[in-house]
């Protein structure tokens, strides 16, 4: 094993820990308290000291890999937070209502109109709710697709899959923060549309590098186990 792969294998394997401890805590995203906030900033942590380490070969392919994560990081949440709001939005100019309880979401329950500043306020501080969970979501869906991309699959094979779980995974977010104000399921689909393009053509730009040789059986083992997990995580919630 070539010491890119073995830094590469040791970084996943850590990405990997840091997630499913997550997960294991079953009151993670309801308990909002101050380990909870060190827990989520841990990556963050890790990529300073990457980047302030001096260029050698052990810390080139580390920082490589921490530039993907933030790449994936930001570009995801800007995805899903930006489309939320401006369906939102947009939605409830045309004279849809996107949200509410009563009398419920759908035409006729709101006149068509510009948009309000005090309705664009009111969606962003609901967005608020997203940010956390598109920032864990975000890092689950790098580690996932960088192992993938290490397997070295067949590129039509690695947009499905990122193409899927990329919009499976953003339902789940705008699900999961839109009940607060009884979000319509328009919106939750629409932006599920938005993340399969993010994991169809954006998420697939990691590229960790491979050097040592793994058999088409190893690879498709590692391929199928990452799928199986991914699906999963995607069907935990409505057991």
């Amino acid at each position: 094993m070539t010491k890119n792969d073995r830094v590469f294998l040791i970084a996943f394997c850590c990405f990997v820990g840091w997630i499913i401890t997550a997960l294991a805590w079953s009151k993670w995203f309801q308990a909002h308290s101050l380990i909870q906030s060190l827990y989520l900033l841990l990556p963050l942590l890790a990529a300073f000291v990457v980047w302030t380490m001096r260029p050698t070969d052990l810390s080139r392919p580390l920082k490589e890999l921490m530039k993907g994560w933030f790449n994936v990081l930001w570009s995801y949440c800007a995805v899903v937070i930006l489309s939320s709001i401006l369906l939102l939005v947009g939605l409830s100019a045309v004279g849809y209502l996107p949200y509410s309880d009563r009398p419920g979401p759908g035409w006729g329950n709101v006149s068509p109109h510009l948009p309000t500043l005090e309705e664009v306020s009111y969606f962003s501080d609901w967005a608020t709710l997203l940010l956390p969970m598109c920032y864990f979501f975000a890092s689950l869906l790098f580690a996932f697709m960088a192992w993938i991309k290490w397997l070295k699959p067949s590129i039509w094979l690695v947009r499905i899959v990122g193409g899927i779980f990329g919009s499976g995974i953003s339902m789940l977010v705008v699900a999961a923060a839109g009940w607060h104000i009884s979000i319509a399921a328009l919106v939750t689909n629409s932006v599920g549309v938005c993340g399969l393009l993010f994991g169809a053509f954006i998420l697939p730009r990691i590229s960790p590098r491979r050097e040592m040789p793994l058999s088409l059986v190893a690879r498709t083992i590692g391929t199928t186990v990452a799928c199986l997990g991914m699906s999963a995580l995607l069907l935990y919630p409505f057991l």
